[in-house]
């Protein structure tokens, strides 16, 4: 699954604002219930994991 970041933070990589990024679930769950970023879907999505 990928997020996008709602304001810059740092998960193993500094991700800004806007910015996407492909998790795992445990981790995008956890991001978005922190309200650090929103759950995003798109065919662009790179499928290589966030390190």
């Amino acid at each position: 699954m990928a997020v996008k970041f709602i304001h810059a933070h740092h998960v193993g990589a500094h991700y800004n604002k806007d910015d996407v990024a492909k998790f795992d679930t445990e981790i995008e769950k956890d991001l978005v219930d922190r309200k650090i970023a929103n759950k995003h879907t798109s065919a662009k999505t790179d499928d290589k994991p966030a390190a």
